[in-house]
């Protein structure tokens, strides 16, 4: 949601550590809690052709439609938000 959150930074960290010692880079976007930012970002992911996306939704239902792109494009998800259409 925010980077200003240490909870987030911690979990990135710990993510970003796993992501490189699998030889994989991780893509690391900060939102600042604008929920049309984060859809924004996360077409701009998309577009670069990420093979896995991680979300923590500032506002899980104004993302239902990137997410729902997500799926489509066979990126998957995993936890409480899923869309279908």
């Amino acid at each position: 949601m925010t980077m200003n959150n240490e909870f987030y930074t911690i979990i990135s960290e710990e993510v970003a550590y796993r992501v490189e010692a699998e030889g994989d880079r991780m893509i690391l976007r900060d939102p600042a809690l604008d929920p049309v930012r984060q859809a924004s970002q996360i077409w701009e992911l998309l577009d670069m052709g990420i093979s896995a996306l991680v979300v923590a939704p500032v506002d899980a239902d104004s993302l239902a439609d990137v997410l729902t792109e997500a799926r489509d494009r066979g990126k998957g998800h995993c936890g409480r938000y899923r869309y279908r259409r």
